[in-house]
């Protein structure tokens, strides 16, 4: 017979596990929490009697009867067709086999997909830029589990500096150029210039000839 809600305690934790895997629910804990839960599940989906173990043998037993029936009526109906439809003369079956497929097919088909393949560009979709709200908001669950598994490692230093980075943000936003929001990727980095190398080379260039000038102004052996 089978059962209602109100009469699951009567039956055995066993069985009762057996009921929650078929509704796709947790099997673990207490026999009371089991019921409970079964409860929960029997009147979420609307079901207000399981069946027994001798219900479903016998829903079995007909399920295989009416399969044996079906089968043997397909058979009768198969039989009864066969003897409808008239016999193929050998000679037609062997023409039938014995004629040669064009081989110019297939170069035809392989090239026809070719050109559909080069003619269709594959589709690029762009990922869609966030907003600084919605920076915010990852930064600031990304920083809430650093703080969970920092309290799990009890690390002091790195709780205080989390608790800062979490009470700025909170309090006066995001801006494009945050550490964090750039080391996950949320917020492209700015390309910094390097700066420009000063050219040195004509001053290098105007002080040789300088020095050159005035050894052959003032060399000690220069008679002019």
């Amino acid at each position: 017979m089978p059962i209602s809600i109100d009469d699951l305690n009567t039956l055995k934790v066993a069985a009762i596990k057996d009921h929650l895997k078929r509704l796709d629910l947790p099997t673990q804990g207490f026999k009371k929490e089991l019921v409970d839960r079964l409860k929960e599940g029997m009147e979420a989906k609307g079901i207000t009697e399981l069946a027994t173990e001798g219900d479903e043998e016998e829903l079995k037993k007909a399920a295989a009867v009416e399969q044996e029936e079906g089968e043997s009526v397909v058979a009768v109906v198969d039989a009864e067709e066969k003897e409808d439809k008239p016999e193929v003369e050998a000679a037609d079956v062997e023409k039938v086999v014995e004629e040669p497929v064009s081989s110019e097919a297939a170069p035809a088909v392989t090239e026809t997909v070719a050109v559909v393949l080069d003619t269709v560009p594959a589709e690029v979709v762009p990922e869609p830029e966030l907003s600084l709200e919605e920076i915010k908001t990852r930064v600031l669950e990304h920083i809430t589990a650093s703080i969970s598994r920092a309290e799990k490692f009890n690390d002091l230093e790195k709780l205080k500096r989390l608790a800062k980075d979490k009470q700025r943000i909170e309090k006066f936003g995001i801006s494009e150029e945050n550490p964090i929001a750039i080391e996950l990727g949320l917020i492209k980095p700015k390309e910094t210039k390097k700066p420009q190398r000063q050219n040195n080379q004509g001053n290098k260039q105007k002080f040789n000839n300088k020095r050159r000038g005035n050894k052959r102004r003032y060399h000690p052996y220069n008679k002019n």
